[in-house]
């Protein structure tokens, strides 16, 4: 994995990758302690609109790991108010522009800095073009989770058996995770819970 100021194109490099093979952004979230990386993790498959489980599960891995600052990356589909068309046209389809978000969360102390950025994109010929992309504050469900986590990141302690064990249930779950090597380390963490390193 990378540091944490090359998150956002490593993001999206990988989705890029998605989009290629499969035409599809798998969501994932990736956890740091200050630069230092310290999980990517690849969400289970959930209903469409049902990501609060997944999302909580991993929290509930990445927080006693440390973590100060998650990013989140998934993709969607936008629109404007200002379209002369409604978004969503029987026999035509989805005329909303397709996007990647990143939301995330970054603390410092008690104070907890929420941030998004909607990247949008064509995709052609399994070719991703990248337009300039919008960046603000984010007031989702998802911005808030992540908000809450980091402020809350000293009462989320666990201790390495603890930790060991949520990284089973995840990968039980089918998460696929994937931990920083000095995490590996630390934690002694085996073959069933990490596939594959940072």
């Amino acid at each position: 994995m990378v540091r944490w100021n090359e998150l956002e194109a490593f993001l999206l490099e990988l989705a890029a990758q998605d989009l290629a093979g499969s035409g599809e952004v798998r969501p994932c979230l990736a956890a740091y302690a200050g630069q230092a990386p310290l999980l990517l993790a690849f969400l289970r498959p959930f209903a469409r609109g049902a990501y609060a489980d997944p999302i909580v599960e991993l929290l509930a891995l990445a927080m006693p790991l440390g973590a100060d600052r998650l990013a989140f990356c998934v993709g969607g589909r936008a629109s404007s108010w200002d379209d002369p068309l409604p978004p969503v046209v029987a026999g035509v389809g989805d005329l909303r522009q397709r996007v990647v978000v990143i939301t995330g969360a970054k603390g410092s102390g008690a104070d907890v800095v929420r941030f998004s950025s909607v990247h949008p994109f064509t995709l052609e010929a399994a070719q991703v073009a990248w337009a300039p992309p919008l960046r603000e504050r984010e007031s989702s469900w998802i911005g808030d989770a992540l908000g809450v986590a980091v402020r809350c990141r000293h009462e989320l302690s666990a201790d390495a058996a603890l930790i060991r064990s949520q990284a089973r249930r995840c990968t039980a779950l089918g998460h696929l995770l994937a931990f920083d090597p000095a995490v590996v380390e630390r934690l002694r963490l085996d073959d069933r819970v990490t596939p594959p390193r940072c």
